[in-house]
Parts: C-alpha cells; sequence; structure tokens
C-alpha cells in the first residue's frame, strides 16, 4: 500500500518536473513566501525587543516548526485539497472500488511543489535557530524531529477533516470552509499570551494548532515541562484518528456523482 502511495506520488513528482521552468519557478515562490513572512516578526522586533516574553528567534522557532509541517503536507499530501471536487464530480468512484485504502489514495494525488521551497527555506533555518539557541545537544535535535513530525500530521489532520465536511455540505466541489480553518494556523505563529481567552481556547482545544509550533517551542526552550512531550503525542495522536474517523464516516454518507 505505502509502495503503491510512493508510486503514483513519484509520477505526479515526475509530471510537474516535465516542465522546468515552472517546477523552479514554484519552487523559488515558496522560498521568497516563506522568506518575506518571516519579515513581521523581524519588523517587530525593531521596535520591541520581546513578544509576550518571547525573543525573535524563540518567535521563528515556532514560526519555522510551521513551516516545515506545511511544506511536507504541501509536497508529500497536496491531495487532500481534492477531496470536495472529487465527491462532487464523482471522481471518488474509482477509487473506492481500489484494492488501496481511499484516504490514502486521496492523499498521493498531486503535489504542492512550493512545499518543496518551504522545506529548503525551513530546514537549514531550524539548523540555524538550534545552534543560536544553544539546542545542539542529541536530545534537542531528536525532540526537534519528533516535533516535525508531530507538526507535520497534526496539520494533515486539520486538512482532512476540513476537507471532509464536503460529505456532508455539498458545496458544488467549491468551499472555502477548509482554507479558512487552514488559515486559523497563522495566529499560531505567535505566543498564546497576546491573544484573548477565546483565541487561546481555539488554538489549543477547537483547532490545536498550538501543537505545531507554540507548545514544542515552548518545551524546547524550557518554558514548560518537558512532560508536555506526552501532551502532544496525545493531542496529535486523537486529532490524527479523529481525521480518519471523520473521513471514513463521510465515505459512508457518499452517494456518487452529485451527490
Amino acid at each position: 500500500m505505502i509502495r503503491a502511495f510512493l508510486s503514483i506520488k513519484n509520477q505526479c513528482i515526475k509530471s510537474e518536473m516535465a516542465y522546468k521552468a515552472n517546477f523552479y519557478l514554484l519552487v523559488f515562490a515558496g522560498i521568497v513566501t516563506k522568506f518575506v513572512g518571516l519579515g513581521v516578526p523581524f519588523i517587530l522586533f525593531e521596535k520591541t525587543k520581546d513578544i509576550a516574553g518571547w525573543g525573535r528567534n524563540e518567535i521563528y522557532l515556532v514560526m519555522v516548526y510551521i513551516i516545515i509541517a506545511e511544506g511536507v503536507n504541501s509536497l508529500f499530501f497536496e491531495g487532500v485539497w481534492n477531496i470536495p471536487e472529487m465527491v462532487f464530480s464523482g471522481k471518488l468512484d474509482v477509487l473506492l472500488i481500489r484494492p488501496m485504502n481511499p484516504l490514502l489514495q486521496v492523499l498521493s494525488y498531486g503535489v504542492g511543489i512550493h512545499g518543496l521551497g518551504d522545506l529548503l527555506f525551513g530546514i537549514p533555518t531550524l539548523i540555524y535557530l538550534h545552534i543560536n539557541l544553544g539546542l545542539v545537544n542529541a536530545k534537542a535535535i531528536m525532540l526537534s524531529f519528533i516535533y516535525i513530525v508531530t507538526g507535520t500530521v497534526l496539520c494533515l489532520a486539520v486538512y482532512i477533516i476540513s476537507n471532509s465536511i464536503v460529505f456532508w455540505f455539498d458545496s458544488g466541489g467549491k468551499t472555502s470552509i477548509p482554507y479558512m480553518i487552514a488559515n486559523v494556523g497563522q495566529y499560531a505563529k505567535y505566543p498564546l499570551r497576546i491573544y484573548p481567552v477565546v483565541i487561546q481556547v481555539l488554538l489549543c482545544f477547537v483547532i490545536p494548532y498550538a501543537f505545531m509550533g507554540i507548545v514544542p517551542a515552548m518545551i524546547m526552550t524550557n518554558r514548560i515541562s518537558d512532560l508536555y512531550f506526552i501532551v502532544v503525542l496525545g493531542v496529535v495522536g486523537l486529532f490524527f484518528l479523529m481525521a480518519i474517523y471523520i473521513f471514513n464516516k463521510g465515505i459512508t454518507k457518499y452517494e456518487s456523482a452529485g451527490m
């Protein structure tokens, strides 16, 4: 099953690379977009020494965890954004009759080349931040890798749930809801303390983007106990299982083309 997923993904990448100018332009655009995104805290820190007690590089650490998680999802799981269109057009029918997990098939279709740009920017930046923040021991490196994995899984879970809403609320194959939910993640790039309680609750318990970057960065910078590592694993695992359940439940509601 995994081999089939990788085979389909390989064909998608080859298809994208057939147009080399477009391929490199998308990669470059991904790098530039993320670089510009880091400009906001840079400007803020020109006016202040910290944001709710967080320094510039600590804020960057939060942002880079999110950038890498989004990059991996764009590069490997871009197909999740096709769920609404597949449901409405009936393309999901073909996937359901194949001897392969429908969700895995959906995720395998398409590749977001800009995600490669995210990774080419995010990984070197993360290495720089580790050195600058003194996080160069084996434990810190191992934890950082785990937080990249958990962030990627959580990001994917949010995407699956938000796109699976179409199984219950048909919108002609086009809906802005998944993008609206994904944009909530923009609030998770800064310390929770600067937000009202409502936003904090939203980021921690409803759409738990805080566990992609903020909470891991708090653990890495010793703001909270290492024991919160278990909480991160628990929240991510629970949310991912919820995403799979919601998608599978949606499949039972699916009524073929046009629903």
